[in-house]
């Protein structure tokens, strides 16, 4: 393995030879992990990231919706907003910033952001314009089983998934992983075992792995979409997937980064918190979630189909997910009675 100025390929040891790690980091160059140079991290553009599939390392795809959306607006204007190794916008500035003087100045100059951002704002905008979309393509994050904790993947992939994802500062973050961990950085590629490259949580075959596991002290939460079927026939199924994809981000954000996010089902989640969470303090958590979610679905238009969650909780101890998820169910359906008859009430007293 070398060091130094044979850093040479890629995004990840670009940014490792500019930080000037380099005499404390190992790495393979790209051509050196093809022909089977073992390493331990790696970030790559998807179409490289193919070339060096093997067994023993997890192909994580990553940052699969922040694909670079230029809203145009006129002729030769300026760019306000990203700014990060693959695109760079003409003034350089907090996206929320970018967007506050974009609606100000009435589209009369371009805003550079990312695409997961403009689905959200599109409906927004009130002036003509257009949306480039460019770069495209997609990374994988490369991990060799068991190089990294499953916390430390875990919270590597939401820090990349979030839309305000700057792939400057993600780089020097996962530095500081591999400095601390005496990693081998290299470039390479992976398949995803465990998240749900979808929703970004942790996926069914992981929770099959974890709920047969017993638990010391913790509180889960049954999480389940009220009137998705609608939301499918009368919105689409894209208006779906996107309620899956947005959903899930936020239940991970919402979450500590100790706690475990599922994705057991089309539209079924299941949270598991260590150490349990005060009654008091899980019942704000419930209500920040479900208004969460109707935020969501606004832009989306899910608000015409009633859109929401049911959460059932559940506090134990010296039991496993598996063995209270009976209970878990029985609470989230009673939830979700209680949400239609609310509604039903509602309705009538408007009439």
């Amino acid at each position: 393995m070398f060091t130094g100025k044979s850093v040479d390929y890629g995004l990840l040891p670009e940014s490792i030879y500019q930080t000037g790690f380099n005499s404390k980091i190992k790495h393979v160059t790209l051509s050196e992990a093809i022909a089977g140079s073992n390493f331990d991290v790696a970030l790559l553009p998807e179409h490289d990231a193919n070339l060096l599939r093997r067994e023993g390392y997890l192909h994580y795809r990553v940052n699969p919706r922040n694909e670079y959306v230029l809203i145009q607006t006129g002729k030769n204007n300026k760019s306000l907003g990203v700014c990060d190794l693959n695109v760079t916008a003409d003034i350089c500035l907090p996206l929320r910033e970018a967007y506050r003087r974009f609606v100000l100045q009435e589209g009369k100059v371009n805003f550079l952001t990312y695409g997961s951002i403009y689905n959200q704002i599109n409906s927004s905008i009130r002036v003509s314009h257009k949306a480039k979309r460019l770069n495209p393509f997609q990374y994988q994050l490369v991990v060799r089983d068991g190089a990294l904790s499953p916390y430390q993947t875990q919270a590597m992939l939401r820090s990349i998934n979030k839309p305000k994802f700057q792939m400057v500062s993600y780089l020097w973050w996962l530095l500081l992983v591999a400095v601390a961990s005496a990693a081998v950085v290299a470039v390479v590629a992976i398949r995803s075992t465990r998240i749900d490259t979808q929703s970004g949580c942790l996926n069914k075959r992981a929770w099959e792995d974890d709920s047969y596991r017993e638990l010391d002290k913790f509180t889960a939460l049954l999480i389940d979409f009220n009137n998705f079927k609608r939301v499918n026939d009368e919105l689409g199924h894209k208006v779906g997937d996107q309620l899956i994809e947005h959903v899930g981000e936020m239940l991970v954000e919402s979450m500590r980064t100790t706690d475990n996010v599922y994705r057991i089902g089309g539209d079924e989640f299941v949270i598991a918190a260590f150490n349990t969470i005060p009654q008091k303090r899980l019942t704000e958590i419930v209500e920040t979630l479900k208004k969460s979610a109707v935020e969501i679905g606004k832009p989306l238009g899910a608000g015409k189909v009633d859109f929401g969650l049911s959460i059932g909780t559940v506090t134990t101890e010296r039991a496993s997910l598996q063995s209270v998820y009976a209970d878990l169910d029985m609470a989230m359906y009673h939830d979700k009675r209680r949400t239609r008859t609310q509604a039903i009430e509602i309705q009538d007293a408007t009439v």
